[in-house]
């Protein structure tokens, strides 16, 4: 190890020998104990389309000073507004000019998930992190030898931490995969030369396995970039210099998440550069680019045969309700029995309404479930505790603000009509002008409530959703799917045309 790299690394040894002596390990573990749950970090990054892990830094060796003045809570509050899936913040000081209480202070002014960004190489500083805040931590694979990436990343498990191991090359994406990382990362800058070649991503991510989360970070500048680097498997991008030298850092991520949500081919190869005139109130990416695959989600499945007809059609999400008080609600024998049948490319979603946290998470568990729908009266801190993808239904009785909402992460807010003593499965419609207003302002919307086969077309014309979802509208009888209802729905929210890819009989 030499050059920069090593220079580094013997500047934090300093730095842990002299925190040991004004903070020992014991007095540190100690604070772990009591410590909040920390922030879904992975699940972050897991969400739909290609997540962007916005860092905020005040200098770098290769940029010299890249904001100043530097103000860690108004960057992060710009990082959420523009959809940031999650924040990095440079805490290294020697280099990087940055410190533990610029992560305290980003984290406190919003609600993402804050990874710490350092050269970790003493698992002090993995107890450090936890103390200070952090939500995940990167681990820097050429760093550690095998059983030290392996020791901390087990220590970070014990403390709720979520791990950002980064490589660089194939030995150590080897070693990263071989001591458990499930979030994996692929720096294009050598830390030793600190010179950038997207290349390297290129190269690397393909290699890393379905199932961990993979991450392309360094030098990403350009939507043509960004494109090129989800056609090779990125799910999430990690980019500092590029938002934070903007003009609005804000709308450069809404215009880089904007393009990553579609194919490459879909875009033009422009670069991230913002339009000043952007609203700055927009939360997520809602150009009309992205509003080109419209998702849909058929919900309140029940019958072996009705899972595997999804099997041949456009499906996005399938959803299988465990709310006791639905004609649709599965135990988990039934649901084990069906659940699997479902092809992996659809996603399985849970249907649950304010019930107990362990019966929940142990339902996800035993299958597998990819995403949860919380349909009752569930607070933001409930839904963020389980570190899986959500849906949170809204019971439409009127206007809604959506001030009201942004304290929730979901992957979608599902707007549901509203009716006494009833959850879900009304076949009733409300006001859609209210969902797209919501639209509007830059929120996720999955439309229910009453859509069927003829109204479906004029419901997405009317409220401009980021997907519909669907239960009684195609069925014959509660739990019991028409196919031919399926194929006529799924025909019309794509647009026409035909969909059916198999015979299919009810």
């Amino acid at each position: 190890m030499n050059d920069f790299l090593g220079k580094i690394v013997d500047v934090k040894r300093e730095e842990v020998r002299a925190a040991r002596a004004a903070a020992p390990l014991p007095a540190l573990r100690s604070r772990c104990r009591d410590l909040p749950p920390p922030r879904p970090f992975a699940a972050a990054l897991r969400r739909e389309g290609l997540s962007v892990i916005a860092e905020a830094k005040r200098a770098s060796p290769s940029a010299g000073i890249i904001r100043d003045p530097f103000d860690p809570a108004g960057i992060a509050r710009a990082c959420e507004r523009g959809g940031a899936a999650a924040l990095s913040v440079l805490t290294e000081g020697s280099c990087f000019l940055g410190s533990l209480d610029h992560l305290r202070r980003a984290r406190e002014a919003v609600r993402l998930p804050v990874l710490r960004k350092d050269f970790i190489v003493d698992e002090y500083q993995v107890y450090e992190s936890a103390a200070a805040g952090a939500d995940a931590i990167l681990l820097i694979a050429e760093l550690l030898d095998f059983r030290r990436l392996r020791d901390y990343l087990a220590l970070a498990k014990n403390l709720g931490l979520a791990c950002l191991v980064e490589t660089h090359g194939k030995k150590e994406l080897e070693k990263a995969l071989e001591a458990g990382a499930e979030i994996v990362g692929v720096n294009n800058r050598d830390l030793k030369t600190l010179r950038v070649d997207l290349g390297v991503s290129l190269e690397l991510l393909p290699l890393i396995p379905d199932g961990r989360v993979k991450v392309s970070e360094s030098g990403i500048r350009s939507a043509e970039d960004a494109a090129r680097l989800r056609a090779a498997g990125a799910d999430a991008l990690l980019v500092g210099e590029a938002i934070l030298r903007s003009g609005d850092i804000a709308d450069t991520i809404r215009i880089l998440s904007a393009t990553t949500q579609t194919k490459s081919n879909e875009r033009d190869q422009a670069p991230i550069l913002p339009r000043r005139n952007t609203s700055p109130c927009r939360q997520g990416p809602q150009p009309d680019a992205a509003r080109r695959y419209m998702k849909i989600k058929i919900c309140g499945l029940t019958r072996p045969k009705d899972v595997l007809s999804l099997n041949g059609l456009p499906v996005d999400y399938a959803g299988f309700i465990f709310v006791p008080s639905s004609p649709r609600c599965l135990d988990l024998p039934s649901a084990q029995e069906i659940v699997p049948l479902l092809k992996p490319a659809i996603k399985k979603v849970g249907v649950f309404m304010d019930d107990d946290p362990s019966r929940v998470l142990m339902i996800a568990r035993a299958l597998r479930l990819d995403l949860l729908q919380f349909h009752g009266s569930e607070t933001p801190a409930y839904c963020d505790r389980f570190d899986i993808p959500y849906f949170k239904t809204v019971r439409v009785r009127g206007r809604i603000d959506a001030a009201s909402l942004r304290a929730y992460r979901p992957e979608a807010f599902l707007l549901d009509t509203f009716a006494p003593r009833r959850h879900g499965g009304t076949g009733k419609t409300f006001d859609w002008s209210i969902a797209r207003a919501l639209s509007d302002q830059g929120l996720r919307v999955l439309l229910a409530g009453g859509l069927n086969p003829d109204n479906v077309a004029r419901a997405i014309a009317e409220a401009a959703p980021w997907g519909v979802d669907v239960s009684s509208g195609v069925e014959s009888s509660p739990g019991t799917k028409d196919h031919s209802k399926l194929q006529r729905f799924i025909s019309a929210a794509r647009g026409g045309g035909t969909v059916s890819t198999c015979q299919l009989s009810s």
